[in-house]
């Protein structure tokens, strides 16, 4: 089967059949992920910045009633205590930026007056011998008051509800309550309809299965959602648990309804001895007496008996492909179900007693993933249909056509017409043309009039009126991510996931590539303005591209000229290596075409590449060093000519050998010492880091990692890594910064001893800002280090964002 890629989420529309994480598995699945193993913080709790003051006023009585004051409700003082010293020590949780004001109870204390305005700066702040390192983070920022995309704010200033791939959603009968599968945060949340307040029910930043209350329980991506008539109890297709579960809305407690937790199959039997694999939506029968469940890589409609002792059993054939959409309505005589046959790009409708199905629309004929055809019956086509709603006069459907990322409606009481609701483009807009990002779930309220409409990559809830298709936000802040909090709104800063950031000398200035752009930011004032396009395809932008199971999501790693009057980037989805003039966003081609392949040349016409990734400039700024990824080569460009040749590497394998009989498995980057004697490499598939010695008849050996996988620090090839993807080096050629991908944390190596550790980054995937540990990322990719080395910028993939840690390196390791 065919494993769907991320490039909506990963790259401008994400496709809900995707790869999760770095690597790739052969299946049309949704969302595949790792069991984690630590509950992080959450990221309200995480820039922690030290203040002291002294225990007494001068009248020697001890300090009381010490206050802090902001406009920023999360700014708080945490672990207050008396040192040994004598000193009142306590902590301020605030967001960069924030400005707060201390307040004493009493005058005449030993600081100068009885307040002092604070701002918490970037530096991180001395105590003692103890330096404070907060990672901070550049990504999000609110729209303006006119609803434009403002680019000038504070990109952390609001504390908002988001989502991460919410996948479907269903009210509760009284329509005050909202509740959402949060697929990539594992969590069930609750929304307060009146207030727009998102909340956890249940789940937690840890993938797994486990039962419990809250968030002690885990999920794995859950999907589909349905909800007794009583709002009591919530129905989970905990999709990559392969199960079905449910949770008391009102205590919270998840248990176990059908499936062997963990265990993918096809088998009917009793409840908790039968088997799914990746069950996808789900319905609840009139009765409320039967669950049915888009059991999608078995390809069958299966129905769970909840209140007898006749357990899971298939409802009529199987079909051609997987499915995931399903719902129901009741003809006053019995349930029909109607089902988006996802990858068959059809729609049907079943009766619940005999299993026989009835075709209503839509074509298996393939079609170019932005394509879709309105009309009647096997007129029209759709292009992986995911969602699906049925008015209960079982009038008109609503289906989500997740690789057009448009919502279509189809007239039951008029020859099965089909008709698009939404705009024909793909992105996010509201109003009389909505864009959407591959919406998934669907769900009609409002007596029919009005569609819930899980806006998968735009990581929104949204709400379409059904007979004019205008849509409006409901719920989610836009950016992927997890926080709970109330409604509001943000929009991106960048066009989708983050690939790479390049710094100027100075550090005022960085340049970012996004799945589409190359961005402009101003360090200080977090000012970002779009350059250059970076994702083309001759001039034409490249969206919902599929590519076969072995293929990785691509990337777009920039390095900066010498000058800083150029960008060059290796354009992975045009098989190129582009420059970019910073003055006017003009592109020229160095080498290669859009044809993926394998060619050394004399002239940059003549070259080819495949999905080169990462790029590394020459201390003389005149040749490029490239990480050629499916080809599994570092290739040596020179700019003037564009002349390619093979540094080292030949076919996939792991070999420390010279030159081309050297083997790597998927090079991701590279990274010069500033000497430009040696050649680093993310060697990503190996799991290691290698290096080549291009003053020695480049001779390639292993720096640190070996054939294992996880994360464990040590020396050389004592160390462990999970897919390194980036490399920066410092200045002085000391220090080189990895960011681990599917380990999700940042590995810094000391070249003169091999020993890697760890610099931040927990166990688990996702976001918070904080310190070593506390921090969490999201597929890390790119990176670069300050010129002075006290800054690192991680182009933190999937969390659409760059994020920043500052440290002082000098004279520390």
């Amino acid at each position: 089967m065919v494993r769907f890629f991320s490039v909506i989420f990963a790259l401008c529309i994400f496709s809900v059949f995707v790869l999760s994480g770095c690597s790739s598995s052969g299946c049309d699945k949704f969302f595949a992920g790792d069991s984690q193993v630590r509950e992080p913080q959450l990221p309200t709790d995480s820039i922690r910045q030290i203040v002291t003051v002294d225990v007494k006023y001068l009248d020697g009585v001890p300090i009381a009633d010490v206050a802090i004051e902001s406009d920023n409700p999360l700014v708080r003082i945490v672990n207050a205590r008396t040192d040994a010293n004598g000193h009142y020590v306590f902590d301020i949780n605030a967001p960069d930026g924030t400005v707060f004001t201390l307040s004493f109870g009493k005058q005449g204390h030993i600081i100068s007056s009885s307040s002092a305005s604070v701002t918490v700066g970037h530096g991180g702040l001395h105590e003692g011998n103890t330096i404070t390192y907060p990672v901070l983070a550049y990504g999000y920022i609110p729209l303006d008051a006119d609803g434009v995309e403002g680019r000038t704010s504070d990109f952390f200033a609001e504390n908002i509800g988001i989502y991460n791939a919410p996948m479907d959603m269903v009210l509760s009968p009284d329509g005050k309550k909202m509740y959402v599968a949060d697929s990539f945060n594992h969590r069930i949340r609750v929304v307060d309809m009146d207030t727009g307040f998102i909340s956890t029910l249940a789940g937690c930043a840890i993938s797994g299965y486990m039962e419990g209350t809250g968030g002690a329980a885990r999920f794995w991506e859950p999907m589909g959602l349905a909800i007794t008539k009583d709002g009591k109890t919530l129905y989970v297709a905990d999709q990559m648990n392969e199960c079905v579960r449910k949770i008391n809305t009102v205590t919270a407690q998840v248990s176990l309804v059908a499936g062997i937790p963990g265990s993918a199959g096809n088998v009917n039997n009793s409840n908790f001895l039968s088997k799914f694999s990746n069950p996808g939506m789900i319905a609840l029968s009139t009765d409320e007496s039967t669950l049915y469940v888009a059991d999608s890589q078995n390809k069958i409609i299966k129905k769970i008996d909840l209140v007898g002792n006749n357990g899971v059993a298939s409802l009529g054939s199987a079909f051609a492909y997987s499915i995931y959409g399903v719902c129901l309505a009741n003809d006053g005589t019995r349930d029909i179900l109607y089902i988006a046959a996802t990858f068959e790009h059809k729609v049907y409708s079943m009766d619940t007693t005999t299993g026989a199905r009835t075709f209503i629309a839509g074509s298996s004929t393939n079609m170019s993933n932005g394509d879709w055809v309105d009309g009647i019956g096997t007129v029209a086509k759709f292009n992986i249909p995911v969602g699906i709603a049925v008015s209960q006069n079982r009038n008109y459907l609503y289906v989500s056509d997740n690789a057009t990322s448009t919502i279509r409606k189809i007239d039951l009481s008029n020859n099965n017409t089909v008709s698009t609701l939404s705009a024909s483009t793909s992105g996010y807009s509201e109003g009389a043309s909505p864009e959407f990002l591959s919406p998934a779930g669907l769900n009609l309220f409002s007596n029919d009039a009005r569609l819930l409409i899980a806006d998968t990559s735009n990581n929104r809830i949204r709400v379409m009126d059904v007979v004019s298709g205008a849509a409006q936000k409901l719920s989610g802040g836009g950016r992927a991510g997890f926080v709970d909090g109330p409604a509001g709104d943000s929009t991106l800063a960048f066009n989708g996931n983050v690939y790479s950031v390049a710094l100027t000398a100075d550090s005022k200035t960085m340049y970012v590539s996004d799945i589409k752009s190359i961005w402009k930011v101003d360090v200080a004032t977090r000012d970002a303005v779009e350059i250059a396009g970076s994702c083309y395809l001759g001039t034409a932008y490249m969206y919902n591209i599929a590519y076969n199971f072995d293929k990785r999501p691509t990337s777009h790693k920039i390095v900066l000229s010498h000058d800083e009057k150029t960008i060059y980037i290796a354009d992975s989805t045009s098989n190129m290596i582009r420059s970019i003039d910073i003055a006017s966003g003009n592109s020229t081609v160095v080498a290669g075409n859009t044809t993926a392949s394998f060619a050394d040349a004399l002239t940059g016409a003549d070259a080819r590449f495949n999905e080169p990734d990462g790029l590394a400039l020459s201390p003389a700024g005149d040749v490029l060093y490239v990480s050629d990824g499916w080809n599994h080569r570092i290739r040596k460009v020179v700019i003037a000519t564009g002349a390619t040749t093979t540094v080292a590497g030949s076919v996939a394998g792991w070999l420390d050998a010279a030159g081309t009989s050297a083997k790597f498995n998927l090079p991701t980057d590279v990274a010069i010492s500033p000497a430009g004697d040696r050649l680093y490499v993310a060697d990503s598939y190996n799991h290691r880091v290698r290096m080549i010695d291009l003053a020695n008849g480049n001779n390639v050996t292993t720096v640190a990692g070996n054939a294992s996988v996880g994360r464990q620090d040590g020396v050389g090839t004592a160390a462990v890594f999970d897919e390194p993807r980036g490399l920066a080096i410092t200045s002085d050629g000391s220090l080189l910064f990895v960011t681990d991908c599917r380990g999700a944390n940042i590995r810094r190596i000391n070249l003169a001893t091999l020993a890697v550790t760890t610099y931040a980054g927990g166990v688990a995937t996702g976001f918070a800002d904080g310190t070593g540990e506390e921090v969490l990322f999201y597929n890390p990719d790119g990176i670069a280090v300050s010129r002075d080395s006290s800054q690192l910028f991680i182009a933190d993939n999937w969390n659409s964002m760059i994020r920043r840690v500052v440290a002082s390196y000098f004279g520390t390791y």
